[in-house]
C-alpha cells in the first residue's frame, strides 16, 4: 500500500464525488475540501490527523473507487519553499536555547502532552524535531512553546514540512499521471471531435488512422 499522506485525491463521477464530500464535509478531522484544480473528475480532501486519512483511504478504496494519498495545494513545492502553520504539517522543529541542563526524558515527556507522536525525526541535545499523527498537536505546542520559557531556559518552535520537496514533487506527479491515465479515453474523444469541426482534409484523418492503427493493419497483411 502507498505510504499514507494527509491528503486524499479521489477520482470518480460526479455523483460519485458528491456523494464522498457531503459525508465528509461534516467531519471533524476533516480541513478542507476542494476540486482538483487540474482535473474535472478528482476531488480533495485534507485532514489533520494522517490516522483518519488512512481510515478513510481504506473505506474509499474497499467501494472499488479510485483514491490516491497526495499533497496538497499548500504543500506544492516552491522556490521559496517556506513552511508555515498554514501549510497543515505535523512536524515542528524545536530547540532548547542557554541551558544544556534540561531533562531528556521530562522534555520529550511535556512533548508528547501535547499529542500522539509519529515520528522522532532528529533528537539531538538542545534540537528536537518532532512530527505528531494530527497537524493541531503541533500548533498547540507551537502556541504553547515558541518564545515561552521551560524550566530556565527559552524555547523556539517551528513547523517544518513532514515531506521534502523532491517527495512532494515526485508523489504530485506520480499522482496526477494516474489520473491522466484514467482521464485517456476521454482526451482521445474530445481530440477527434475537434478535429471534425476544423474541417481537416480526409486525407489528413486517413493517415491518423492508419498510423493510429498500424499495428493490426500489419496483422492483418501478414494473415
Amino acid at each position: 500500500m502507498d505510504k499514507p499522506t494527509r491528503t486524499l485525491v479521489i477520482v470518480g463521477d460526479s455523483k460519485t464525488l458528491e456523494k464522498i464530500a457531503s459525508d465528509l464535509k461534516n467531519k471533524p478531522d476533516v480541513r478542507e475540501i476542494y476540486k482538483h484544480q487540474r482535473f474535472t473528475n478528482a476531488l480533495v480532501a485534507i485532514f489533520y490527523d494522517i490516522r483518519k486519512a488512512e481510515a478513510v483511504y481504506k473505506d474509499i478504496k474497499s467501494t472499488n473507487t479510485v483514491v490516491y494519498y497526495s499533497i496538497s495545494k499548500y504543500e506544492v513545492p516552491q522556490e521559496i519553499d517556506k513552511c508555515d502553520e498554514s501549510r497543515n504539517q505535523g512536524t515542528v522543529y524545536i530547540t532548547l536555547k542557554n541551558n544544556r541542563n534540561v531533562n531528556e526524558k521530562e522534555f520529550m515527556k511535556h512533548i508528547s502532552s501535547f499529542g500522539e507522536i509519529k515520528e522522532i525525526k532528529l533528537t539531538s541535545g538542545l534540537i528536537k524535531c518532532v512530527e505528531f499523527f494530527d497537524t493541531r498537536s503541533a500548533s498547540k505546542i507551537r502556541e504553547a512553546l515558541n518564545n515561552k520559557s521551560y524550566g530556565n531556559c527559552s524555547v523556539s518552535v517551528r513547523n517544518v514540512w513532514d515531506l521534502n520537496s523532491k517527495t512532494r514533487t515526485e508523489l504530485l506527479n506520480r499522482v496526477e499521471q494516474e489520473i491522466q491515465k484514467i482521464e485517456v479515453p476521454d482526451v482521445k474523444k474530445r481530440k477527434i471531435t475537434n478535429k471534425k469541426t476544423e474541417n481537416i482534409p480526409f486525407g489528413d484523418l486517413f493517415d491518423e488512422f492508419i498510423v493510429e492503427n498500424l499495428d493490426k493493419i500489419i496483422l492483418k497483411i501478414k494473415r
